[in-house]
């Protein structure tokens, strides 16, 4: 019986503390690869993720999205460097392009590293 190797899934766990959410998307895909996407601060486990999904998975091109919360001790904090040089760039793109459009705080906080998560300082 054939068994299809396309599909998506995900699943939560959470304590008291952290909260962790996975996201797995697969495509039919002769050989097994696994990539694994996770905040910066959990790399080191990404190797370990893909060790534990090869014992269950032999094929198929898989996708694993990995997001994991702390429930205590964290603030947002926002770059206003980058910011200003996101916008900076992005007119200067705009001119020379000639592209209409206007830059709203919609899109400029869904750019990579505008908000970051850090830990509270303890006072």
């Amino acid at each position: 019986m054939l068994r299809s190797m396309t599909g998506y899934g995900e699943g939560e766990a959470k304590s008291e503390k952290i909260k962790v959410k996975v996201e797995a998307r697969s495509l039919n895909h002769r050989f097994c690869e696994i990539g694994v996407r996770i905040l910066r601060k959990y790399g080191d486990l990404e190797g370990r993720v893909r060790e534990l999904a090869r014992k269950d998975l032999s094929r198929g091109r898989i996708d694993l999205f990995i997001n994991i919360e702390e429930a205590e001790g964290k603030e947002l904090e926002a770059d206003f460097g980058l910011a200003k040089g996101y916008v900076e760039a992005l007119s200067d793109l705009q001119k020379k392009l000639k592209l209409k459009g206007e830059l709203d705080i919609n899109f400029l906080s869904k750019l990579p590293e505008i908000i970051r998560v850090k830990e509270k300082e303890e006072k």
